[in-house]
């Protein structure tokens, strides 16, 4: 029995390393990456700036996107590539397993390992051959999240330009601060106040990785530094803005295993250096409604 749960730890950290690498990301509210909607602007540059495009979105992409690693990038999660194979992973490790608790067929022997070997080289040999006929299409049309918005060119134009007020600058400005705030102390309850619900998703799932790695982020002293508008909008019903954010902040990660008093208290970043962090966000607010943060893209 020991062998073989030798065995099976070392096939699990091969699989685990070659299919489902972990995300590299930065520590800050967001996680480094351009996520969120911008409604029919969320696949267009963002004028004056040299914001990455957004690469995860509840926002339909564009019928005429490129199949590849590209299109699947912006599909819901949960529809892509990658997540295919994640899924493939933890069916195989699963099943692995139910059969060395539980026994059964072939446990973890030689030739269990081998069948499982076997089945998913035929599954990902299935998937590889298909992909390119459409079934990553036909992955995305069983996406959970119903709440998409097709893309602009296909959807008729009712877009027109949108005074932003200083009072709606002060807005945005406190809408960082207590995002931030809110990030640190891991207060979903108070995120939902300030963010769609797509960006509260977002911000669930790096907040759960961090504590899965017994980790937390903290962004304190913020202090923004300017916020020019790229662009403002209103289309149908809703207010768009996108700003380009600069500020700074101490931003840094502490173990949740240890005391403030203790000297490893802090992995990673300081708690007395400012460092200076610059994206784009974008903000929405429905009719007489405040504003709520949408979109965070990185600069490139």
């Amino acid at each position: 029995m020991i062998s073989r749960n030798r065995a099976f730890l070392f096939f699990l950290i091969i699989f685990l390393t070659i299919v489902a690498p972990p995300d590299s990301a930065e520590a800050r509210v967001g996680g480094g990456g351009s996520v969120g909607s911008r409604g029919t602007h969320t696949y267009q540059s963002v004028p004056n700036t040299n914001a990455s495009s957004i690469n995860r979105s509840a926002t339909a992409s564009p019928s005429t996107a490129p199949a590849g690693p590209a299109s699947n990038a912006a599909l819901p999660p949960g529809t892509g590539g990658g997540s295919f194979m994640r899924g493939l992973a933890g069916g195989i490790i699963g099943a692995s397993l139910a059969s060395m608790l539980f026994g059964g067929g072939g446990g973890m022997g030689g030739g269990g390992l081998l069948h499982l070997l076997i089945i998913g080289g035929i599954i990902y040999f299935i998937y590889s051959r298909f992909k390119g006929r459409g079934f990553s299409s036909s992955l995305s049309g069983m996406s959970p999240i119903s709440n998409t918005v097709p893309f602009a060119s296909t959807m008729p134009s009712t877009s027109h330009p949108l005074s932003i007020t200083d009072g709606d600058k002060t807005a945005y400005e406190q809408l960082l601060t207590n995002i931030q705030h809110a990030w640190s102390e891991g207060d979903i309850t108070k995120l939902r106040q300030y963010v769609t619900p797509e960006m509260l998703q977002y911000f669930s799932e790096e907040l759960s990785s961090n504590a899965s790695r017994g980790l937390a982020n903290k962004v304190e002293q913020v202090q923004l530094q300017d916020a020019d508008i790229a662009e403002s909008w209103q289309e149908y019903g809703i207010d768009y803005a996108t700003a380009r954010m600069r500020w700074t902040a101490l931003d840094y990660m502490v173990r949740l295993d240890k005391q403030a008093t203790e000297s490893d208290y802090i992995e990673s970043g300081s708690k007395t250096q400012p460092e200076s962090a610059e994206e784009v966000w974008t903000f929405i607010r429905a009719s007489g409604g405040h504003w709520l943060l949408s979109a965070i893209q990185q600069m490139t």
